[in-house]
């Protein structure tokens, strides 16, 4: 009995231990792993003294690419250069479209003035003018002296005006800005023409050049008829001293 309670004494003397400290205690798988492995790297440390781990591997795979041939290697820059100065149309369906030169029917002809203006025509008898169109109002002559006053829409260069000046076409400057003249038209009717320019001065200068035009065409028509008469007189003596001649050969 005294034994026994010697024994319950030592008992009660010792600390228990506590259920964390006895799960501590006891050997982790993760504890042993680590060791083990701390074990055989301590093993292998002549070997191999940094091991390989998954990072480093792919870093090792990564930093080392491997090499492609340069000759089979092309950018964008050498796709360019290689196709510069190729066509990518087919040239066989290739449409010509090179720019065609327009004829205007003056291209004989000698630029004597041209001024932007504005052309108006007689409406009716009530004396209302009515617009035809905007452009440049131009005086030509072509190579027999001959001259022309044509105007042709800005844009479409549509004519609007196309009149030949004659010896007695009437010609007048009216109200500064404004030049008028008649003209027959293709069916023989008198038409009434009025051009509007920027200025007065312009009007006076386009002015003075048509009536040029007419007073050099009034004088080839003086020219002309004197020639006409002077060839007629010839013609009238020639019959004169031709009946003259037959005269004295009837007497003779």
């Amino acid at each position: 009995q005294h034994q026994h309670s010697i024994n319950t004494q030592e008992n009660e003397k010792k600390p228990k231990q506590s259920t964390f400290a006895s799960f501590a205690s006891t050997a982790s798988p993760f504890a042993s792993s680590s060791s083990n492995t701390t074990t055989k790297q301590g093993d292998n440390k002549d070997n191999d003294k940094n091991p390989p781990t998954a990072f480093s591997a792919f870093a090792k795979s990564s930093s080392a690419p491997k090499t492609e041939d340069s000759s089979s290697k092309t950018t964008f820059d050498d796709k360019l250069s290689s196709t510069q100065g190729e066509s990518l149309v087919d040239h066989k369906h290739h449409l010509n479209l090179a720019p065609k030169e327009t004829k205007t029917g003056e291209e004989d002809e000698q630029n004597v003035f041209q001024i932007r203006s504005k052309l108006y025509i007689l409406h009716d008898k009530e004396g209302n003018w009515k617009e035809r169109g905007v452009g440049l109002f131009k005086l030509n002559k072509n190579s027999n002296r001959r001259s022309r006053l044509v105007m042709r829409a800005d844009g479409v260069l549509r004519v609007i005006l196309n009149v030949a000046l004659f010896p007695k076409m009437p010609v007048q400057l009216a109200q500064d800005k404004f030049v008028r003249f008649s003209a027959p038209s293709e069916d023989n009717r008198l038409e009434h023409f009025t051009v509007k320019f920027g200025n007065a001065k312009l009007a006076e200068q386009a002015y003075k050049s048509i009536m040029g035009c007419v007073d050099d065409m009034k004088e080839e028509e003086k020219e002309e008829e004197n020639e006409e008469e002077k060839e007629q007189d010839n013609n009238d003596d020639n019959k004169s001293v031709n009946k003259d001649n037959e005269n004295t050969a009837d007497k003779v």
